[in-house]
């Protein structure tokens, strides 16, 4: 049994140690306002705020440097987003003056006759659109010359498709649909191998021209009424392109032309050589077929 003693000397050694706990505890909250008020040779002022930092005993719930990173990536987000519009802005006011000088006008965004056609350049993504989109009259025929933009499939963030297109209209025609390209080494695959991985297109040889089969890819759903199209002239023509990133595309109406993966800098004189290259290569393919047709 303890005595009266005894026990008045643990109950004093009890609060002992208790009144020594409380003093640790206010040197050690004191301590950090201590060592940022000292004048340390070794610590800035910013490594005093650190030790600050450091020194604060952790507050239950999520840590507050959370909360600043992610407003830090908000900020990253909002200065490129602002920078990309000034970017959209400046080459939209370059356009409308280019457009002026060719006798175009410019229309931000919108939908064209070739997205509701639904040609395979605007089937390739449900996303793909047109921007900057100068329309008008060239050599009296209706066209539209846009700012082509389309994602990519890649999982991981990529550069999207970004390349200047111009739309030829040919009223009451029925263009077949086509698509030619330059040949890589890809395209020696032999047709049927592309068919089992799911080609949906024959390619079309023109026998009276063998070079311009042997330099072009041209495929089509009906090799005979895109046969018929490609005139002597017409493939002749259209060899002596001295790039070889042409792409062109039609069905119904509408003839596309494009540079692949190339948007032109918003500089008249750019703007003036494809628009003329373009307009010659629409001509060496539609317009026989189109002027056959007339009465």
């Amino acid at each position: 049994m303890l005595t009266s003693g005894s026990t008045e000397g643990q109950v004093s050694k009890n609060a002992g140690i208790h009144l020594k706990r409380e003093m640790f505890g206010c040197v050690h909250s004191l301590s950090p306002c201590l060592i940022t008020s000292l004048a340390l040779p070794d610590f800035s002022s910013r490594g005093s705020l650190a030790v600050l930092l450091q020194s604060l005993p952790p507050r239950p719930g999520p840590s507050p440097w959370l909360l600043v990173n992610y407003l830090v990536i908000l900020a990253f987000i909002g200065l490129a987003f602002i920078a990309y519009r000034r970017h959209q802005r400046r080459r939209a006011r370059a356009l409308k003056a280019i457009g002026a000088e060719l006798g175009l006008r410019l229309q931000p965004r919108g939908v064209v006759g070739p997205e509701r056609a639904r040609l395979p350049l605007f089937k390739f993504h449900r996303k793909a659109h047109a921007e900057n989109i100068l329309s008008g009259t060239v050599n009296g025929g209706e066209v539209l010359i846009f700012d082509y933009f389309c994602p990519t499939f890649a999982e991981e963030p990529s550069e999207p498709i970004l390349q200047t297109v111009a739309a030829f209209r040919f009223p009451n025609a029925e263009l077949p649909l086509f698509h030619l390209q330059t040949r890589t080494f890809l395209d020696k695959v032999p047709e049927w191998v592309r068919r089992l991985l799911g080609a949906r297109y024959k390619d079309v040889i023109l026998h009276s021209n063998p070079e311009f089969s042997r330099r072009f890819l041209l495929q089509a759903k009906d090799v005979n009424a895109v046969r018929s199209l490609f005139t002597p002239e017409g493939a002749s023509f259209l060899e002596t392109l001295a790039e070889t990133d042409w792409f062109v595309e039609a069905s119904g109406e509408w003839l596309l032309v494009y540079r692949r993966l190339v948007l032109l800098e918003p500089k008249p004189e750019l703007y003036r050589e494809f628009v003329t290259k373009a307009s010659g290569i629409a001509s060496a393919i539609a317009q026989p077929k189109v002027m056959g047709r007339s009465p």
